[in-house]
C-alpha cells in the first residue's frame, strides 16, 4: 500500500513539474506577441500587469498549452470538459462572482474599518471597465492552471483532499513574486486560504464557479474600490484609502496581505464549505433578519 501512494505521489509531482515547464511557455509567447503589438512598451512589472494587451495574449498561449498537453495526455478528461453544459456553466459562474464581489467588499470594508477616518475619492470610470478586462483574464488564465489541469490530474492521482491542499500551496506560492510581497505578513495565509475557498468551490459547484468567484473578488477589489490585488493597483471608480495599519489592511499588497482580508476569507470559505449555494443562502437570510 505505502509502495502505491508513494508511486501515486511521485506520478503526480512529475505531472506537475511537466505542466509547469510547458505551460512556462504560454508567458514566453505571450511576450513575443506583446512585441510584436506593442514594441518595446511598459518594463515595469506593475505596467505590464495593467496593460490591456498582453493579458488576451497571456490567455490564449497558458489556456491554449493546457488544452494541447490535456489533449496529448488526458483526452478524456478533455472529453469531460467538452460535455459541460453552457447554461449550468453560466450559473455557476454568475453564483461564484456574486460571492466572490460580496467577500470583496467585506475585505474592503474590513480593511476601512479602523478608528481614523477613511477617504473615498472619484476614480476612472473608463479605466474600470479595462480592469474588468484584465481580470476575466487573469481569473481565467489562473483558474485554468490551478482549479482545471492541475485540479484534475492531481485529484485523479491523490484524491479530491489532496488536489484541494496541493493546489492551494501551489496557488499562494505563485503569488510570491508579486510587487509587495512579504512572506512575515498574512499575505502567505490569506493566498492559501484563497486558493481553499476556490478549490472548494471547484469541487461543489464545478470549474467556471471558481473562475467567477476569482474574478469577482479581483474585480471588487481592484475595480470598484481602488484596493491594491496582490501587490498591483488597477484603474477603478472609487479609490478608497484609509489609515489602518498593513497589519490590517495590508498595505501595498492590499488586502490580501493584512488581517482584514484574513477574516474576510475566512468567512469566504465558510460559506461553500458548509453547505454549497444553499447554506450560502441560509446565511444572507440570517443576515437579512438580524440587520435593520
Amino acid at each position: 500500500m505505502r509502495n502505491v501512494r508513494l508511486a501515486s505521489f511521485l506520478g503526480a509531482s512529475a505531472e506537475v513539474l511537466l505542466y509547469f515547464v510547458l505551460v512556462g511557455l504560454g508567458p514566453s509567447i505571450a511576450g513575443l506577441g506583446y512585441l510584436l503589438v506593442r514594441g518595446p512598451g511598459p518594463t515595469r512589472l506593475e505596467d505590464l500587469a495593467r496593460d490591456p494587451i498582453l493579458w488576451p495574449l497571456q490567455t490564449l498561449g497558458v489556456v491554449g498549452l493546457t488544452v494541447l498537453l490535456m489533449a496529448a495526455r488526458h483526452p478524456d478528461l478533455l472529453r469531460t470538459l467538452r460535455q459541460a453544459r453552457p447554461r449550468q456553466a453560466a450559473t455557476g459562474a454568475a453564483r461564484g462572482m456574486a460571492l466572490g464581489l460580496g467577500a470583496g467588499a467585506a475585505a474592503a470594508g474590513l480593511a476601512l474599518a479602523w478608528p481614523a477616518p477613511a477617504e473615498i475619492g472619484p476614480g476612472d470610470g473608463t479605466g474600470f471597465f479595462v480592469t474588468v478586462w484584465i481580470q476575466a483574464n487573469v481569473a481565467l488564465v489562473e483558474e485554468t492552471v490551478f482549479r482545471g489541469y492541475l485540479w484534475s490530474v492531481l485529484g485523479r492521482r491523490l484524491g479530491p483532499g489532496p488536489a484541494l491542499i496541493l493546489t492551494s500551496l501551489l496557488f499562494a506560492l505563485a503569488h510570491g513574486a508579486n510587487p509587495a510581497f512579504t512572506p512575515t505578513s498574512p499575505a502567505l495565509l490569506n493566498l492559501l486560504l484563497a486558493g481553499l475557498v476556490l478549490g472548494t468551490l471547484r469541487h461543489r459547484a464545478g470549474f467556471a464557479a471558481a473562475v467567477g468567484w476569482h474574478f469577482g473578488w479581483n474585480s471588487g477589489l481592484g475595480g470598484l474600490f481602488g484596493l491594491p490585488v496582490s501587490g498591483v493597483t488597477f484603474p477603478a471608480l472609487l479609490r478608497l484609502t484609509g489609515a489602518a495599519p498593513p497589519t490590517w489592511s495590508g498595505g501595498a499588497f492590499g488586502p490580501e496581505g493584512g488581517l482584514a482580508g484574513t477574516l474576510a476569507l475566512a468567512l469566504s470559505l465558510g460559506l461553500p464549505a458548509s453547505g454549497g449555494w444553499k447554506g450560502a443562502g441560509r446565511t444572507i437570510l440570517k443576515m437579512r433578519r438580524i440587520l435593520p
